[in-house]
């Protein structure tokens, strides 16, 4: 059996995970509550989010139609649910790569570094 190499450019859904470097618990914490669980996003963190939300505008300014389907920020990594449209003609690291370049410059302009412990 041949199994055709995937090319990340086709119609379909993906899921996008983002880790941090030394996978640093930058975007917030883990509560220590047993019975409740949860992730306590940080300033960064929320940020993130925001700006996956954002993410379906900024590529139809490129002519990529999206749509998001949810995210999940963790302390240490980040996961984007999506469906491409249409066909993307330079793949879907281009998404990915928008999203990294809008966090970067979002954080950059707001604290004049790209260090989210600071």
């Amino acid at each position: 059996m041949i199994i055709k190499r995937k090319e990340y450019c086709e119609q379909g859904l993906y899921c996008i995970k983002v880790v941090t470097d030394d996978r640093k618990q930058v975007f917030g914490t883990m509560n220590d509550n047993p019975r409740a669980m949860r992730v306590e996003l940080n300033e960064c963190g929320e940020r993130i989010e925001r700006l996956w939300l954002k993410m379906q505008k900024v590529e139809a300014d490129y002519g990529r139609k999206i749509r998001l389907l949810g995210c999940n920020v963790l302390p240490d990594h980040f996961i984007g649910l999506l469906y491409v449209d249409n066909p993307i003609s330079d793949g879907l690291q281009a998404i990915v790569q928008d999203f990294k370049a809008m966090c970067t410059i979002d954080y950059t302009v707001t604290h004049g570094n790209t260090n989210c412990n600071e």
